[in-house]
C-alpha cells in the first residue's frame, strides 16, 4: 500500500478540511488556519518551486524559527517532489551551515528574516544554490537572488492556472521509498552525517505513534521543539495531522531567550492538550510546577 506524507495530508484534508490545523500568534492572539487553507498555501508554494525550476528529488532547505510557514513550506516542497533538508537555527554559517548545504547540494533555501544574514555571508560559496526565499522581509530590502515568500506564491498561482493537473501529478507519483528528508547529525565526533528518511519512514512512525499518543480530534498541541527536529516532525505536526488535531508554535522573538520567555504565555493562551518537550525543558517545567 502506498502511503506517503502527501497521502497522509490529503486524507486529513478530506476528513477535517474546515477544522483548524495551524495556530500562530498575530495581533496578540493565536489565529487559526484550517486544513483546507493549509493545503491551498502548500500547493501555491510547491507550484512556485516548480515554476522556478525545482525538479523531483532536488534538495530544498529550511532555516527558520518554528511557524506556519515552516510547515506549509515543507508540505509545498514535498508536493513538488523535492527533498527537505531541515536545518537548525543554532548552526553557524562559517562551518556548520556551509558543510550541510554543500553536502546536500541544496538548490533553494527558505530562510527567515532573522537567519538571512547567515545565508548572505556564505551564498557566494554555494555553487548549487539558485534561489533564496525569505520570510518576513520587505521586497525592497532583498538582494539579487532573493525573493519574498509572497512572490514565490504569486508564481505558484500563475503556474497552477496553466499546469494544475501536471503539478498535482507530481505529488501523486511519489512512492513510499522516495526520500522525504535529509536530516544531519550534530557532527560532534566527525563530519555530520546526512540521515535519509523516506516518506514511508514517516508515515509508519505516525501509525506507530497512534499506539502511544492518545489524541482526539480537535485537541491542540503546542510545539516548543525546533521544527527541524525529527521528533517534532513525527510526534508533532504529522501525527497531530493524522488525528485531525491542531498545532501551535511559540512566537520566536528576536532571540532564543525571548522565545523561551514566550512559552509560559503561549501555554496559558493556547491551553494545549499535548506538548512535545525534551529532558532539559521537561526538567525545567517540573521544577517550576513544584515551586
Amino acid at each position: 500500500m502506498n502511503r506517503t506524507i502527501i497521502d497522509l495530508f490529503e486524507e486529513s484534508v478530506s476528513k477535517y478540511g474546515q477544522k483548524e490545523f495551524l495556530l500562530e500568534k498575530h495581533n496578540g492572539r493565536f489565529e487559526p488556519t484550517s486544513y483546507n487553507a493549509t493545503k491551498a498555501e502548500a500547493l501555491t508554494t510547491g507550484a512556485g518551486l516548480v515554476a522556478l525550476g525545482i525538479e523531483r528529488s532536488d534538495r530544498v532547505s529550511i532555516l527558520a524559527e518554528g511557524c506556519n510557514n515552516w510547515i506549509i513550506s515543507e508540505l509545498g516542497l514535498l508536493y513538488a517532489g523535492a527533498i527537505s533538508v531541515p536545518l537548525s537555527i543554532k548552526l553557524e554559517e562559517s562551518n556548520d551551515l556551509l558543510f550541510r548545504l554543500r553536502h546536500a547540494d541544496v538548490k533553494l533555501i527558505f530562510v527567515s528574516k532573522n537567519q538571512l544574514p547567515k545565508i548572505r555571508r556564505i551564498a557566494s560559496e554555494l555553487a548549487d544554490l539558485r534561489h533564496i526565499v525569505v520570510w518576513g522581509e520587505a521586497k525592497e530590502n532583498l538582494a539579487e537572488g532573493e525573493m519574498t515568500l509572497d512572490e514565490l506564491k504569486s508564481l505558484g498561482r500563475e503556474y497552477l492556472q496553466q499546469h494544475e493537473e501536471e503539478f498535482m501529478a507530481i505529488g501523486k507519483s511519489i512512492q513510499n521509498d522516495d526520500i522525504a528528508t535529509i536530516t544531519y547529525t550534530s557532527g560532534t565526533t566527525a563530519d555530520p552525517k546526512g540521515v535519509v528518511l523516506t516518506h514511508r519512514n514517516y508515515t509508519a512512525n505516525v501509525e506507530q505513534a497512534h499506539s502511544v499518543i492518545g489524541v482526539d480530534e480537535g485537541d491542540r498541541m503546542l510545539i516548543i521543539l525546533p521544527l527541524d527536529h525529527c521528533f517534532a516532525h513525527v510526534a508533532g505536526f504529522y501525527t497531530m495531522m493524522s488525528y485531525g488535531a491542531s498545532i501551535g508554535t511559540v512566537p520566536s522573538g528576536k532571540s532564543g531567550k525571548e522565545a523561551l520567555r514566550n512559552i509560559p504565555t503561549s501555554i496559558k493562551e493556547l491551553q494545549p492538550n499535548v506538548m512535545l518537550s525534551v529532558p532539559t525543558l521537561a526538567k525545567s517545567f517540573k521544577k517550576n510546577i513544584e515551586t
